[in-house]
């Protein structure tokens, strides 16, 4: 399987031509540090490349136009301060209200603690046969 830090380095030249104010090689090292199994928070990568919420939203969206990122929303119970055990695609797919897996308690807002994450897919063409 590749490494994470090689499959961000081949979307590098559009990343230079798009230009976002980072430092690509402290993105791919930050980015090398993450596999398919983890969940990244956007402030998180704002705090490592120290860029404005606004431009890193707009890098981690063009990283999933390109499909090397997919959002990942779940849902935050503010019962039990957990998350509620949904995970959802989009904020559309967020139903109007649900019940939390672990309390039983209903969210009867669940976008209004809806919280965006991203991960990174697992691609055919980065597993090796």
């Amino acid at each position: 399987m590749k490494k994470t830090k090689d499959i961000f380095g081949e979307i590098v030249p559009e990343l230079k031509k798009q230009k976002f104010n980072i430092d690509i090689d402290e993105f791919l090292d930050f980015i090398g540090h993450y596999d398919f199994t983890y969940l990244i928070s956007p402030s998180e990568v704002q705090g490592k490349l120290k860029i404005s919420i606004v431009d890193t939203y707009k890098l981690l969206e063009f990283l999933a136009q390109h499909k090397y990122l997919e959002p990942v929303i779940p849902v935050y119970c503010p019962y039990c301060n957990v998350y509620s055990g949904y995970y959802y695609d989009t904020i559309g797919e967020i139903p109007n209200k649900l019940t939390c897996l672990y309390c039983k308690q209903e969210i009867s807002d669940p976008l209004q603690t809806a919280v965006i994450f991203y991960k990174i897919p697992l691609r055919k063409q980065d597993i090796n046969y």
